[in-house]
C-alpha cells in the first residue's frame, strides 16, 4: 500500500469525500484528483504532514500502517520494527524468510 492508499484509508475511516479531504489538507481538489489519476503524482511532504495532523496519526503510522502506540506493540516488537526498517530490501527478505522458517518450527 503506497502513501496515497494510506491517506485514502484514513479518508474513508473518517467518512470524508475527496472534496472534504482536499479542504482539510488545504490543497486543490484537482491536485488531490491527480493522485488517483496519475501514478507518478504523489502528495508533497507538507501534504503528508498535514494529513497526519488532520487524521491524528504519526508519520510512522502513516507510512507503515502500524499504530505507533506502545500499548499495542511490546518493546521487543518495536525494537524489531526499528531494526527492520533500517535494512536494505535484500536483507529484509532474508529476515522475513528466516522468521517464516522459525515460525514453522
Amino acid at each position: 500500500m503506497d502513501i496515497r492508499d494510506r491517506i485514502d484509508f484514513y479518508r474513508n475511516k473518517h467518512g470524508w469525500s475527496r472534496l472534504k479531504l482536499a479542504e482539510m489538507l488545504e490543497i486543490s481538489y484537482t491536485a488531490l484528483k491527480n493522485w488517483y489519476n496519475e501514478k507518478q503524482c504523489q502528495p508533497s511532504l507538507r501534504t503528508i504532514q498535514r494529513a497526519c495532523v488532520v487524521f491524528n496519526v504519526t508519520m510512522a503510522e502513516m507510512f507503515s500502517g502500524i499504530s505507533d502506540s506502545r500499548s499495542e506493540l511490546g518493546e521487543d516488537q518495536m525494537a524489531l520494527l526499528e531494526i527492520y526498517n533500517r535494512l536494505s530490501a535484500k536483507n529484509r527478505k532474508i529476515v522475513l524468510d528466516l522468521a517464516k522458517a522459525l515460525a514453522d518450527e
